[in-house]
């Protein structure tokens, strides 16, 4: 595995940690994380399971972006879009899970994202979102 893409995104408010994201090429990376545990959230749907929200892998995976874009292309993004999130199987709090994602530019200041959620070899969901350039300096959802 390459050298981790070592940004924190402490400025910006998040209910997840920043995964740890690996650079694999100019338009593709990998970012892991451990699903953290004790979020009150994630009693919600099951009170006897506790599961993962979807909703946290989609800022996961808008987290991992984040620290993408600014380590290899010395921008700041923000969501635009969710363009589509489909979730297939449940992820567990303390369990790892690794997200694979493709990034195409559509222009100069808006790109999309295709990004795969895997826990083992189980496929949590596959997310396509549409960022643009955060001119604004301002991080917002």
């Amino acid at each position: 595995m390459n050298t981790p893409l070592n940004y924190s995104l402490h400025e910006v408010a998040s209910t997840v940690e920043t995964p740890v994201a690996f650079a694999l090429s100019n338009d593709e990376f990998v970012a892991e994380q451990v699903m953290e545990e004790g979020n009150p959230y994630q009693a919600g749907h099951y009170p006897e399971e506790l599961i993962y929200p979807g909703v946290f892998l989609v800022e996961s995976v808008l987290n991992a972006l984040r620290c993408y874009f600014i380590t290899q292309k010395d921008r700041r993004v923000k969501l635009a879009e969710i363009e589509s999130a489909r979730f297939m199987s449940p992820g567990h709090p303390g369990s790892a899970f690794r997200i694979t994602a493709t990034v195409h530019e559509l222009d100069e200041k808006g790109w999309r994202v295709r990004a795969t959620c895997t826990a083992g070899e189980n496929k949590l969901a596959t997310v396509v979102l549409r960022v643009v350039m955060d001119d604004t300096g301002e991080h917002t959802w």
